[in-house]
């Protein structure tokens, strides 16, 4: 049996919550920070949660390491949804021998309605299917002119979190179209809606002929790691930040020891014999100082 991982509704499964935090793993542990914040020490793959965890969890992500980092697990994310790849597979090897050497079916505009239609239509089916109320979710694309369209994508995301949705529905026109079509996507803003649990995403999405001498799964998997590079980047940027915020802070509290040991222009005059010795392991030593004598008129150490 095949599990579906749903994006939207007020609820999460546990399994597609366990399969976000999986894929931030190098990120180390932010997931599991935010469960605790949420009273969560293990998640239970048949149970439901507020959706409000994966978002507060893309928060954190997005404020640490950018849009970079969302736009690469959504991209992943689309991965998850096996048996939209398996559809497009089948799909797109039925209809490629519909063309010619000259003109291949996977090079016409048609291709791109169909292939995009079918895409975003069994997107709309899982994201529907965590609608309650008045309140919905689905994805859809309509085609404005010559390769130009308007796609929408409706899922529990908060706005600035476009980078996510973004990465998810451009997995399918790159794992399916990229051999042939390159691809422009513009987040459109103005039209983009809100409310407390939802947001109705809007892009603008240009299509020109593109013929690679790679396959379209090569193209998907190279820009799959390009992804995941420019996110590790932003990871070693952040880690390189916070190394040289600590390296800081030791050569301060270093000076501040430094500081305390004895003068030796002071001490002298007050003593026939006075060294001081400062060995610290690395940057700082320890804070504590001993002081005795050996016998009642002896020297002091």
């Amino acid at each position: 049996m095949t599990t579906h991982f749903f994006s939207g509704g007020t609820t999460i499964s546990g399994a597609q919550l366990a399969s976000t935090i999986a894929n931030m793993a190098s990120l180390g542990g932010i997931g599991h920070q935010v469960l605790k914040s949420f009273g969560i020490s293990e998640i239970e793959p048949e149970k439901y949660y507020p959706f409000q965890i994966r978002r507060s969890i893309h928060a954190t992500v997005l404020s640490r390491f950018g849009p970079e980092a969302l736009y690469s697990f959504g991209f992943g994310y689309g991965d998850s949804w096996v048996h939209i790849h398996e559809a497009l597979y089948a799909f797109r090897k039925k209809w490629e021998t519909k063309g010619t050497d000259e003109q291949p079916w996977l090079a016409t505009e048609q291709a791109v309605d169909m292939i995009s239609g079918v895409s975003f239509s069994m997107m709309n089916d899982l994201l529907k299917k965590n609608s309650h109320g008045e309140i919905y979710y689905g994805a859809w694309i309509t085609r404005l002119g010559h390769g130009h369209y308007r796609a929408e994508l409706r899922n529990t995301s908060a706005l600035t979190q476009e980078a996510f949705p973004h990465g998810l529905f451009v997995n399918f026109f790159w794992a399916f179209l990229s051999d042939y079509w390159s691809f422009k996507v513009t987040f459109d803003p103005t039209s983009t809606k809100t409310g407390d649990e939802w947001t109705h995403f809007v892009w603008d999405v240009h299509f020109t002929p593109h013929r690679s001498n790679k396959t379209a799964l090569q193209l998907s998997w190279e820009h799959r790691l390009a992804a995941r590079e420019a996110l590790l980047g932003r990871v070693l940027a952040d880690s390189e930040q916070k190394h040289q915020h600590i390296l800081g802070s030791v050569n301060y509290a270093s000076r501040l020891q430094r500081g305390q040991l004895p003068r030796q222009d002071r001490i002298e005059r007050r003593f026939s014999s006075f060294a001081s010795i400062w060995e610290p392991r690395d940057t700082i030593g320890g804070d504590l100082y001993w002081l005795s004598s050996s016998q009642q008129s002896g020297p002091f150490v």
